[in-house]
């Protein structure tokens, strides 16, 4: 899914609006129903800037498709590779 936007507020908002939709139990249920697990957004910004990328997983604590912080920003094919699951469970600061 890609979005295009020229403002970072723009760019927020979408991703904000999609992370809305997806936690709305109607859809994600379905979208869970057909067998998808992750969603992977990437939000092209200005030329000359990289693109936002989110990944949302499904939750089967709360129902609804998350996203998953560690994730932010990476390129969606390769996440799965990293061995990020252990790190789930602690807090992440951002230094920037």
């Amino acid at each position: 899914m890609v979005f295009c936007s020229g403002d970072e507020d723009q760019a927020q908002e979408r991703i904000d609006k999609l992370a809305k939709i997806l936690r709305e139990q109607e859809v994600g249920s379905i979208i869970h129903a057909a067998g998808v697990g992750d969603i992977s957004c990437i939000i092209q910004r200005d030329e000359g800037r990289a693109p936002m990328r989110h990944s949302f997983h499904w939750s089967s604590e709360k129902l609804y498709y998350v996203e998953e912080p560690l994730l932010r920003h990476l390129e969606p094919p390769l996440s799965i590779y990293l061995e990020l699951v252990s790190y789930f469970t602690f807090q992440v600061l951002v230094l920037f």
